[in-house]
């Protein structure tokens, strides 16, 4: 597991993702794209330009579709959303187990300040699953 804070929150992500088990072997980069682009959509301009920008440039154009017209974020988007998006990746990624991995590796990966601007723009719910990693 990456244990230094290098801001490459999607690769951390993806790892977290990956040890967290799964029936579906070489899902963890599918799921961690389909959750950080959901993530992104959560939380809006200007906190999900700055994330992607922490990005490696190769990385960074996975998301120029998601960022266009993002604007403040889209506060309908719950932890239900979240476990709902990871299933349609394979039925048994739609739960607490993974969505946690992910906020996990989100966290550790991003620097302390970024980290609390993200956990001050999640709801309740999606906030506690993000603090377990604190």
């Amino acid at each position: 597991m990456p244990t230094e804070r290098d801001g490459n929150w999607l690769s951390s992500s993806q790892e977290f993702l990956g040890a967290a088990g799964s029936t579906c072997p070489g899902c963890s980069r599918a799921l961690a794209l389909r959750l950080s682009h959901l993530l992104i959509r959560r939380l809006g301009d200007p906190l999900a330009s700055l994330l992607v920008g922490m990005l490696p440039e190769r990385e960074q154009f996975l998301f120029s579709g998601t960022l266009t017209g993002v604007g403040p974020g889209d506060s309908s988007l719950g932890y239900p959303d979240f476990m709902e998006h990871a299933s349609y990746i394979y039925p048994e990624a739609g739960n607490s187990k993974i969505i946690d991995a992910f906020f996990e590796g989100l966290r550790t990966a991003l620097p302390e300040l970024v980290a609390s601007q993200v956990a001050a723009a999640l709801p309740t719910d999606l906030r506690r699953s993000y603090l377990r990693a604190a």
